[in-house]
């Protein structure tokens, strides 16, 4: 159970950190290749997006944090699969249509 707690805390860490700095190494790559301008976008990571991340990064340190996070996941895909359960037990109506009648 510890093992799994610290694989979630470092899985999470990797993400935010992913979707942090993905988009912004993916413009600076655009923009090295001249693709795009991205001038305009460095402010907006610099000021917005990066700062978030710095934000976020230590909350996941706590233990308390990690397992609220997870227990929100888990309601989600319950929801999900209770409802995949739910559409599989009641079956939709069907409407009987006559096609020899006019």
């Amino acid at each position: 159970n510890k093992q799994r707690r610290l694989q979630h805390k470092i899985t999470l860490m990797i993400l935010t950190d992913f979707l942090s700095w993905g988009p912004f190494m993916g413009l600076g790559a655009l923009h090295m290749g001249q693709v795009i301008d991205a001038t305009s976008w460095y402010p907006v990571f610099s000021a917005v997006i990066l700062p978030i991340n710095s934000v976020i990064n230590p909350l996941l340190y706590d233990d308390r944090v990690v397992s609220s996070i997870e227990d929100f996941l888990s309601y989600v895909e319950g929801c999900f699969t209770r409802r995949q359960r739910l559409t599989r037990m009641v079956p939709a109506p069907t409407i009987a249509v006559n096609l020899t009648e006019k």
